[in-house]
């Protein structure tokens, strides 16, 4: 009885080292021919605090066969030269390539950021600039898409900012999962009109993507910074030409404000407190997959 009992307890851990042994063998090539490594082999987890950004928005999700689709415009750059024919002719263009694209690749999540310059700042006008945007995003809104967009640096001129490209979006499409960065983050203590949110450097966010509706943590993060640059009107409260050679403008810093570094490691804190990541990892189940959207490169 004794005998029997104890080759039964032999055999059943040598089938969970060799179980063990097997996936960690084969994990890291499952990660290699997955688009994204979705953590199949973690048990449930009790959510300690709900973190997710959009609670009144859709919940973004892999599809059944574990894809997600990202489509991405760049350097669209909506009202160039609108004094000349050609200026109106390529944003209409433009909005058709939009459609077409979109027709055809049917993705889940968009980002005409990651490349920025959504429009061109200096050929604007203060009338006009910000409605811009709500040409840019009039196929999104039609077709149902969620989206993210990062500003880049001919978007922060005289007549426009980042800020004020954010918040027109927020305004006019309800499926737009970009934010602002918390006060403080993203510029200079300079570079508010009083509340704290940068206004040449803001769009710094991060969006959680699911495996399916009930996970309890996400399988993949996309963050989003803001890269600042353009120029910067020096008198904002009276935006007149200060000097000839100027226009009263000045360049801005055309690289991710220093404090968002600390503002990251404040919110990878909080998504280890209430997913337990580094539980996960240590346990050699796998943390998450992020993916990085900037548009000027950082120097090495």
């Amino acid at each position: 009885m004794h005998t029997t009992t104890f080759k039964l307890a032999a055999l059943l851990f040598l089938f969970l080292l060799l179980r063990t042994l097997t996936m960690k063998l084969f994990l890291p090539l499952l990660t290699l021919l997955s688009t994204f490594d979705v953590d199949t082999y973690s048990a449930p987890m009790t959510r300690k605090e709900d973190i997710n950004p959009y609670p009144d928005k859709p919940r973004l999700v892999f599809r059944k066969d574990g894809t997600f689709k990202i489509t991405i415009f760049s350097d669209q750059h909506f009202g160039e030269n609108p004094w000349d024919s050609w200026g109106p002719e390529h944003d209409a263009s433009s909005i058709n390539l939009m459609k077409t694209v979109l027709a055809d690749e049917k993705p889940d999540y968009v980002s005409t950021v990651p490349s920025g310059d959504m429009i061109t700042g200096e050929n604007t006008f203060k009338e006009n600039a910000t409605k811009l945007i709500d040409q840019i995003v009039a196929p999104l809104n039609t077709l149902k898409i969620p989206f993210s967009t990062t500003q880049g640096n001919h978007d922060n001129q005289n007549n426009i900012t980042h800020l004020d490209i954010i918040k027109r979006e927020q305004a006019q499409a309800p499926l737009s999962y970009t934010r602002t960065s918390p006060p403080g983050v993203g510029g200079d203590k300079d570079d508010s009109d009083g509340d704290g949110v940068s206004r040449h450097g803001p769009g710094n966010c991060w969006v959680p993507i699911y495996q399916t509706q009930d996970a309890p943590s996400p399988s993949l993060i996309l963050w989003f910074f803001d890269s600042r640059g353009g120029f910067i009107d020096t008198n904002p409260w009276h935006p007149v030409p200060q000097d000839s050679a100027s226009n009263g403008l000045k360049g801005a810093d055309d690289w991710v404000h220093e404090s968002v570094a600390g503002w990251i490691e404040s919110e990878v804190g909080r998504m280890d407190a209430a997913w337990e990541l580094q539980t996960r990892r240590e346990m050699g189940r796998g943390g998450q997959h992020w993916l990085l959207f900037i548009f000027l490169p950082t120097s090495p």
